[in-house]
């Protein structure tokens, strides 16, 4: 079970974070079960609509 931070959203969301092309490849090699906060989850789509 991996917690998934806000950072790691808004490069997997935002195409243009210097981070995205590497978050893509980890989810995409990730297995484990993925969880989050709902305040997570909130950072992330307001910083996402910025």
């Amino acid at each position: 079970m991996i917690f998934v931070d806000t950072g790691a959203w808004f490069a997997l969301a935002v195409q243009e974070d210097h981070d995205h092309r590497e978050a893509l490849d980890w989810l995409d090699r990730n297995d484990e079960v993925l969880i989050n906060s709902d305040y997570g989850i909130l950072e992330t789509t307001k910083s996402a609509s910025l």
